[in-house]
Order: structure tokens, then C-alpha cells, then sequence
């Protein structure tokens, strides 16, 4: 989506992609449906663990600093990194509820 070829399928992820996602999933479904609720989320956990902003995306340490672009303020990131955010919210409720899981309301879209 983002042309980040590094997010890998679920059968190949590496264990911190998954529990990335996982933690994605159970906040969406605690109700977390604000894209910058999200982003922050996000971007605590990577600071917790050495991340910080940088022009390329490095998740091996052995390679140098952990970094990230999009580790920063949400309103200065591309318009398509902020809409990742949207549509992972999306597909997680509509998920959610397609599996009659239980969603706490239907998020309302914005994508200023």
C-alpha cells in the first residue's frame, strides 16, 4: 500500500510484526479508532525500543540505528501514510464485525 516492501505476509513475519499487528487489532477493537490514536501508539512503542526518526526504514540493529520515517508528528506525514492509518481502523471493525465480534461503534472517517 505505502510501497514499504519490508511488512512482510503473516506466515513470514518476523515475531515483532505480529505482535505489531496484534497490538493494532486489540486496540482498534478496545476502540481506538482514531488514526492519530493509532499513529501515537505506534510510534510509543517503536520509541521504546531505540526507534527514531530517520530518512530509511532500518528494523536490524546489526545494520545500524533503529529508524523510521514515520516516526514524527501525524500531521506532517504524507496523506498515504495517514489514510494506512483509516484503512487499518476499516478493516479491522469491518472484520470485527463480518466474525460478529464484539465492535464498540462505527468509526466515523476522517482524513484530515
Amino acid at each position: 500500500m505505502s510501497g514499504d516492501h519490508s511488512i512482510k505476509e503473516w506466515d513470514d513475519a518476523e515475531g515483532w510484526q505480529r505482535e505489531d499487528t496484534i497490538k493494532m487489532v486489540k486496540s482498534v477493537l478496545d476502540g481506538n479508532y482514531s488514526p492519530r490514536g493509532e499513529h501515537d501508539r505506534w510510534q510509543t512503542g517503536k520509541l521504546a525500543k531505540g526507534y527514531c526518526c530517520g530518512p530509511v526504514k532500518n528494523d536490524d540493529k546489526a545494520a545500524g540505528p533503529l529508524t523510521n520515517p514515520n516516526i514524527g508528528d501525524y500531521d506532517k506525514l504524507p496523506v498515504f501514510q495517514r489514510m494506512k492509518d483509516s484503512i487499518l481502523i476499516c478493516v479491522t471493525v469491518g472484520m470485527a464485525a463480518h466474525y460478529d465480534l464484539s465492535v464498540q461503534k462505527v468509526p466515523e472517517l476522517t482524513f484530515a
